[in-house]
C-alpha cells in the first residue's frame, strides 16, 4: 500500500500542527533554558539534508534531552522513509503527552512499515489513552499491522486492553490469530509483573489452548506454569507424561526456572513412571538442581538403570552428585560400555569435595588393577595433593605401568618441593615411553607451580647433569617459562660446544615469547660460526622487529643491524617485508639501500616506491632523495616509471 506525495506532505503539515497546538502551552513550562538552547542546537542538525553521522548522533542526543520544543521538527518526520526510525527513537523517551497524541494521529494516515513502527513506538510508551486508537488498528487488513496493534495493546496491560485481546483471539481470523496469541503473551507477562497473576494465568492459559503455531502454545504453557508459582507444578509434572518431546522438553526448561524446593522433589517423583526416552531427559535435568534427593535419585539409576537412563543420571552427578554416588560413578567407570566409562570418569573429575577426594585416592589401596590405573589418573585431572606421599611410593616403585602414571599425577598435583624431583626422573629417563612421561609431567610442572623463578633456577642448576633428550626437554622448559635467568642460560647453551645443545638453544630462542630476546639473538647473529644456527637466530631476531609492538625507531634499528649482519638475500628480502610494513623515511632510506643488490634491485624498488607513495604528502624531502636513487639505479622501466612519478609530485609538494 502506498500513499501519493501530496497525502504525505499534508499529513506531515497536519501533524506539525497539531504538535504546535498540543506543546505551545507547556513549552514555557520546560525546566531551565541551558536543555532548551541544547535541544535548538540538535534541532538544527537535524533540519539540515541528508542523512549523516552528525544527524544521526542528533537525534540520539535528542532521545535524552528532548522536550516540547522537539516535538514539532520531529512529528513530520514520522512519514520520511529515511528518517522515521530515527524520529521515534527520539520520540518515545520524550516526557510530554503530546507526543502520544502525535502518534495517534499518525495512526489515520500511515501506512505499511511507517504505520507498525508509530505502533511500536506507541508499545514502548505504553499509554493507556492510546487503547482506543489501537483497537482500531485490529481490523486493518494487514496481519503484519494486527500484530503490532495487539503487541502494543499488550504493553498497556489494562482490564480493557485484557477484554480487547481475549475478544481479537477468539474471533481472529487464522491469519490473524498469531498476532492476538503473542499479544496475550505479552499482556500476560506485564500483568505478572504487576502482581495480577490470576488475570495473567487466565491469558496464559488461553494462549496454551489457542489454534495458533506449537511454539507460540509452548509459549503459553511456560508462562502458564511460571504465573502459577507453587500451584503450577502439577501442571508442570503433567507435561513430562507427555509423548511429545518438544512439551517435555519446555516443561523441563520452565522447572529450573520456577524457583521453589518443590519442584525437584516432584520431578523425582516421576521417575519410573514415564518412557525411557522422557526419564531420560528427567535425569539430565535433574542435575541442574542441588537438592540432596536428587544425587540419591542420580546414583541409583546410574547402578541400575537402561544404558540409556544409566548415561543421563551419570552426566547428571557430574553437576548434582555428592559422595553417594561414588560408588555408582567407580562401577561406570570400569564397565564395558565405553560411553557410560568416558561419563563416568567425567563426572568423578567435575564433582567437588575433599571426601569426593579421598573416595578417588582410597581406590589406589583397591586389588584391581584397572582401578588402580584410573585413580592414578582422576588424581591428576583432579589433582589431588593429598595423595602426594602415595604417589611418590608408586613413582619409585617396580610397577612400570603405575610409575609413569604416578609420575604424570605428580606433574599435577606435587608442591614446589617436589620440582627437582621431577628433574631428576627427567634425567634419568631411559626408553621412550619414559622419557615422554616425565617429559610432560615436568612441563605440567612448570605451567601450574606460581615459583617460575625457582623452577627456572631448578632447571639451570640441573643443565650440567643432563645430556641428550633430557637437557632438550629441560631447555624447551626453560624457553616456556620465560625471564632474564632462563635467557642467559639459553645465551650460554647457544655458544656451546655441542652441537646438539647448540641445536636445541638457538632453536628455542628462535621462537622465544618476547622482545627481550633481541639483544641477545643479535650478538648471537655475529658471533655463531655455524652457519645453520646463524641463520636460525638472526631469523629470530627479524621476526622480533616484525610481530613485537616496539617503537618504530627501535625496529628499523634492528632492521638496520640485521641487514649489517646477514650474509643471504634471504634474511634481507625478510627485513624488506618489515620495512614496508612500517613506512617512514628511516625504512625508505633503509629499502633504497639494497639497489646495489643485483638480485633484490627491483624487490628493493618495489618497497622503496610502496613505502614513498604513503609518504608522498607528509615527507616530501626524503621521498624525492629516494626516488632520484630509484631513477638512477636502472631498475625496470615500470619502477623507474613509476619513481619518476612520485619525484615530480614530492618536488611539487615540498615547494
Amino acid at each position: 500500500m502506498h500513499r501519493s506525495r501530496q497525502s504525505l506532505l499534508a499529513f506531515a503539515l497536519a501533524v506539525t500542527l497539531l504538535a504546535i497546538a498540543d506543546v505551545a502551552p507547556t513549552q514555557a513550562n520546560e525546566p531551565g533554558a541551558d536543555r532548551s538552547k541544547e535541544t535548538a542546537e540538535l534541532l538544527k542538525i537535524i533540519e539540515t539534508d541528508g542523512l549523516t553521522a552528525a544527524k544521526a548522533a542528533a537525534f540520539e542526543n535528542l532521545a535524552v534531552v528532548g522536550g516540547s520544543d522537539a516535538i514539532p521538527v520531529l512529528a513530520p518526520l514520522l512519514a520520511d522513509q529515511s528518517l522515521a526510525h530515527y524520529a521515534r527513537y527520539a520520540l518515545e523517551p520524550n516526557p510530554d503527552p503530546a507526543v502520544d497524541r502525535v502518534f495517534r494521529q499518525a495512526l489515520k494516515n500511515l501506512q505499511g512499515d511507517l504505520l507498525i513502527g508509530v505502533i511500536n513506538s506507541m508499545a514502548v510508551r505504553r499509554d493507556a489513552g492510546s487503547l482506543s486508537a489501537l483497537e482500531g488498528m485490529l481490523a486493518d487488513k494487514s496481519p503484519e499491522v494486527v500484530a503490532a496493534a495487539a503487541a502494543a495493546i499488550g504493553s498497556i496491560a489494562t482490564p480493557e486492553a485484557v477484554a480487547l485481546l481475549t475478544k481479537g483471539l477468539a474471533d481472529a481470523a487464522e491469519a490473524a490469530r498469531p498476532g492476538f496469541a503473542r499479544g496475550c503473551l505479552i499482556c500476560a507477562e506485564n500483568l505478572g509483573k504487576a502482581g495480577q497473576l490470576e488475570s495473567a494465568v487466565a491469558l496464559y492459559d488461553l494462549v496454551r489452548a489457542a489454534k495458533v503455531p506449537k511454539n507460540i502454545q509452548l509459549a503459553g504453557l511456560r508462562g502458564a506454569i511460571l504465573a502459577r508459582r507453587t500451584a503450577g507444578i502439577p501442571l508442570l509434572v503433567e507435561q513430562l507424561a507427555s509423548s511429545d518431546r518438544e512439551v517435555v522438553n519446555v516443561a523441563l526448561r520452565t522447572a529450573r526456572e520456577l524457583d521453589d524446593p518443590a519442584v525437584p522433589k516432584a520431578i523425582i517423583a516421576t521417575v519410573g513412571g514415564l518412557s525411557e526416552a522422557s526419564t531420560a531427559l528427567v535425569l539430565l535435568a535433574l542435575g541442574d538442581f542441588s537438592d540432596p534427593s536428587v544425587a540419591t535419585i542420580l546414583a541409583k539409576v546410574a547402578a541400575s538403570g537402561t544404558p540409556r537412563l544409566r548415561l543421563a543420571a551419570i552426566k547428571s552427578l557430574g553437576k548434582a552428585g555428592d559422595g553417594s554416588a561414588v560408588a555408582a560413578l567407580w562401577k561406570g567407570a570400569l564397565g564395558s560400555d565405553p560411553r557410560i566409562a568416558a561419563a563416568a570418569v567425567a563426572a568423578l573429575v567435575a564433582i567437588p569435595g575433599e571426601d569426593i577426594d579421598a573416595a578417588i585416592v582410597a581406590g589406589l589401596n583397591s586389588d584391581d588393577a584397572a582401578k588402580r590405573e584410573l585413580t592414578l589418573e582422576l588424581i591428576a585431572r583432579r589433582r589431588i595433593p593429598a595423595a602426594v606421599p602415595q604417589l611418590l611410593k608408586l613413582a619409585e616403585g617396580s610397577d612400570k605401568s603405575l610409575r609413569l602414571l604416578a609420575i604424570q599425577a605428580l606433574g599435577e598435583t606435587a608442591p614446589q618441593k617436589y620440582f627437582s624431583t621431577l628433574i631428576r626422573w627427567v634425567i634419568a629417563a631411559q626408553e621412550g615411553s619414559e622419557k615422554a612421561t616425565t617429559a610432560k609431567a615436568l612441563q605440567a610442572a612448570c605451567t601450574r607451580l606460581p615459583d617460575r623463578d625457582a623452577c627456572a633456577s631448578a632447571l639451570t642448576g640441573s643443565l650440567a647433569a643432563a645430556s641428550g633428550a633430557a637437557e632438550t626437554t629441560l631447555l624447551e622448559q626453560l624457553g616456556a617459562m620465560g625471564g632474564p635467568e632462563a635467557l642467559q642460560c639459553l645465551a650460554d647453551c647457544a655458544k656451546d660446544s655441542s652441537p646438539e645443545t647448540q641445536d636445541a638453544a638457538t632453536r628455542i630462542l628462535g621462537t622465544w615469547v618476547g622482545s627481550d630476546v633481541g639483544p641477545v639473538l643479535l650478538e648471537l647473529a655475529r658471533s655463531i660460526q655455524n652457519k645453520k644456527y646463524k641463520i636460525r637466530v638472526l631469523r629470530g631476531y627479524i621476526r622480533i622487529a616484525s610481530q613485537f609492538g616496539l617503537p618504530h625507531d627501535e625496529k628499523m634499528e634492528m632492521c638496520r643491524q640485521a641487514l649489517a649482519v646477514a650474509e643471504r638475500d634471504n634474511e634481507r628480502e625478510l627485513v624488506l617485508k618489515v620495512l614496508e610494513r612500517n613506512p617512514s623515511p628511516i625504512s625508505l632510506g633503509l629499502a633504497v639501500g639494497l639497489l646495489d643488490n643485483a638480485r633484490l634491485k627491483n624487490q628493493a624498488a618495489s618497497v622503496a616506491l610502496s613505502i614513498a607513495e604513503r609518504l608522498l604528502e607528509e615527507e616530501p624531502k626524503p621521498v624525492a632523495e629516494a626516488m632520484q636513487v630509484v631513477v638512477n639505479s636502472g631498475v625496470e622501466h615500470n619502477f623507474e616509471k613509476r619513481a619518476k612519478t612520485y619525484l615530480e609530485r614530492a618536488l611539487a609538494n615540498s615547494h
